[in-house]
């Protein structure tokens, strides 16, 4: 369907690939993985034909359809949550538009004869529709969006009023819809919560079509993939098989290359020892020239390089009392919605909890009144001795400015660490000089 050749591509001066070769058939299913900045992003891009290349080719089959998200977020504005989804099928929204129109237009005639041919027209519409699957597209629409965490009362809000998170979440229901032969998938379970990622994995477990995904997530890999694609070397060198897989044969193919790798090296200084040794020697000169010739010759292995790793720890807090936490007969209402009446909860010192729930159950609520961020109506929240609190955000990207560099939105939040301090925190998380700044 889709084969790559010896392609090498240059970014900003550095070079991506050299020598990228990779096959995509039908029902492939892949998981593209590579360090921070190792091309993903730009290989999906190449395939798109969104970003050019020095040399090698890239080869598409006619007719294929393929669908991409993208790691970034996409601003949709002007239109509803369950519009702005059918808008990925053409056809179908252009249809609509027509019939709307005529609708319109047979409510405000009165004439019998200019009726009739408004309704015949409309008729004909209509049963173009019908036989593209429009009323069948719709229900299917709202049901990639409820699997994705949408609400009924959701579908006629504007996209407008929601989150990156929550765009995101449209941009991918109109891939999904659209049913393309190849999903390009970069990050596609960053947004979602637990519910509706177990759904995204359940529909692409039985999806039709090829899909290469990019992904963190260890377990979603290991439910829909068979092949994994590395990005090492500025090339890519294949697996078969899960996510686990894959990290034991890496690390078979690492031992067996160092093997290798130590026997050609001692090959080579036993070689140029002799060479050293004999050059001066004419008895031995011809040999001494074999021996250059062979070195020559030699297909130096090269072992690749050490992949740098975020490595921290929490700094320790100062001891607490036993009882870190207590919420007594807690309410919460946005509206006229109920989000909590009356619960109760304590957590203790080591406590470790994993807090689920559907979709609007309140889960982000209740982080937000533990951390004392988010006011609340009725009942107590009560903090033990010497207890400190922290929160992440689910969408902590809407808190971000872009406008700061990430020295400077690291400085905005830290009052008493020096500028030292701060830039060896921003390397322990693999931020580089420029980066920073």
């Amino acid at each position: 369907m889709i084969t790559l050749n010896h392609v090498q591509k240059q970014f900003g001066g550095r070079v991506l690939f050299k020598d990228c070769s990779l096959q995509i058939g039908a029902r492939d299913r892949i998981g593209l993985i590579g360090p921070n900045g190792s091309g993903k992003t730009t290989l999906f891009r190449m395939i798109l034909g969104e970003e050019s290349f020095e040399s090698g080719e890239i080869l598409i089959a006619k007719g294929v359809k393929m669908g991409y998200l993208p790691q970034e977020v996409i601003s949709f504005r002007g239109d509803t949550v369950l519009g702005e989804v059918l808008k990925s099928v053409s056809t179908i929204t252009s249809l609509q538009d027509k019939m709307k129109i005529l609708e319109e237009e047979l409510a405000s005639i009165d004439d019998p004869k200019a009726q009739e041919k408004l309704a015949k027209e409309y008729g004909k519409l209509h049963e173009h529709y019908t036989l593209l699957g429009g009323y069948g597209l719709e229900a299917e629409a709202k049901q990639i969006l409820n699997g994705l965490g949408f609400k009924e009362r959701d579908f006629n809000r504007l996209t407008d009023e929601l989150s990156g998170g929550w765009l995101m979440r449209i941009a991918l229901s109109k891939i999904l819809l659209q049913s393309p032969d190849l999903l390009l998938l970069d990050e596609p379970t960053n947004h979602l919560d637990l519910e509706s990622l177990i759904w995204l994995e359940n529909f692409l477990v039985n999806y039709p079509g090829a899909m290469v995904i990019v992904s963190h997530d260890r377990v979603f890999l290991n439910h829909l993939i068979d092949r994994i694609a590395e990005i090492e070397g500025e090339k890519i060198d294949l697996y078969h098989g899960d996510y686990d897989r894959y990290l034991e044969e890496r690390e078979n193919r690492r031992e067996i290359l160092e093997a290798t790798f130590k026997t050609q090296q001692k090959k080579i200084e036993q070689t140029e020892r002799f060479i050293e040794r004999f050059r001066a020697k004419n008895t031995k000169s011809s040999q001494v020239q074999s021996r250059i010739k062979m070195l020559d010759k030699i297909e130096r292995i090269e072992l690749p390089k050490e992949r740098r790793e975020i490595r921290f720890e929490f700094p320790a807090p100062k001891r607490s009392g036993h009882r870190v936490i207590e919420v007594k007969n807690l309410h919460k209402r946005y509206g006229e919605t109920v989000v909590y009446e009356g619960i109760d909860l304590t957590l203790f010192r080591g406590d470790k909890v994993a807090l689920v729930g559907p979709n609007g159950a309140g889960k982000s609520t209740l982080l937000k009144v533990l951390a004392g961020v988010l006011d609340y109506d009725q009942g107590e929240v009560l903090l033990g001795k010497d207890v400190t609190r922290a929160y992440f955000a689910q969408h902590q990207f809407d808190l971000l400015r872009p406008e700061h560099t990430v020295y400077e939105e690291l400085l905005s939040v830290a009052t008493d660490e020096s500028q030292t301090q701060l830039r060896t925190l921003l390397g322990t998380f693999l931020f580089v000089e420029d980066e920073i700044e």
